[in-house]
């Protein structure tokens, strides 16, 4: 289960790293960098008074950083019973999920690339902007299907941190779960047939990104049950979608 392993969200450089056991979750703390004069470190992540993360301690003359807020409970929301995910070893596969929409109504679905000898899971969340007026949901991808990824997984499917013959690169032999980015929400939204304001907005839009991550849970988890260790991530609209999703990735 993943509610059982260690999780760690990267977001523009912040860190949250939360572990949950099957009752509760335990509290997340960290010290901070060496401070001096009462300078302020960096603590462990845990949610604010305001439902917000804070990564901010208070470091002492001795550098020790304060720790962080409780890491949030670790309730399942739902049944976790979709069939697990195949695919050949070390390739990216497409995977078809036919509930899941982009803000056109059209169908979509997200990738993974399976490595059998790890026990180890990393999830990408793909960025591209928002959609709340003409100009912003102009620039900003309406659909994502199947012929989208392959351009992906033949380009920047092979770099960075998913360079997978990279030695420098310590994510290069865990598996991935790769989601894209076609509801124009930041991956948060649940509501259908919504009219964007202004003049030639588009209307009728489904900002369904929260929705569509619980559907890809059904079988991403699954898929997973003995991981050990999960990295949640994400760029731009990613990097939101990252941390909006969080919790619900480390419940599951």
């Amino acid at each position: 289960m993943l509610k059982r392993s260690t999780f760690a969200t990267l977001l523009v450089g912040c860190s949250l790293i939360v572990g949950c056991s099957d009752d509760s979750a335990e509290e997340a703390t960290g010290g901070g960098p060496a401070g001096s004069g009462g300078e302020t470190g960096i603590g462990g992540a845990g949610p604010t008074s305001a439902g917000s993360y804070s990564t901010v301690g208070t470091g002492d003359t001795s550098g020790t950083g304060a720790s962080g807020g409780g890491a949030p409970e670790c309730t399942p929301e739902g049944t976790f019973d979709g069939k697990p995910l195949e695919g050949e070893a070390g390739a990216w596969t497409w995977v078809d999920v036919p509930d899941a929409l982009c803000r056109d109504g059209s169908p979509t679905g997200f990738g993974v690339r399976l490595n059998p000898d790890s026990d180890r899971l990393f999830i990408y969340f793909e960025g591209g902007g928002a959609c709340f007026n003409s100009m912003s949901c102009g620039v900003n991808p309406s659909s994502y299907g199947e012929l989208n990824f392959s351009g992906f997984a033949n380009g920047g499917g092979q770099g960075g941190i998913f360079d997978a013959d990279n030695e420098a690169n310590p994510l290069r032999d865990w598996n991935v779960v790769y989601i894209p980015y076609c509801t124009g929400d930041v991956h948060a939204g649940d509501a259908t047939d919504v009219d964007v304001p202004g003049f030639n907005a588009p209307q009728g839009q489904s900002f369904v990104g929260y929705r569509n991550v619980g559907l890809y849970l059904k079988r991403i988890v699954p898929t997973f049950p003995d991981v050990s260790k999960v990295l949640v991530t994400g760029s731009s609209a990613g990097g939101f979608g990252a941390t909006y999703n969080f919790d619900r990735i480390a419940q599951a």
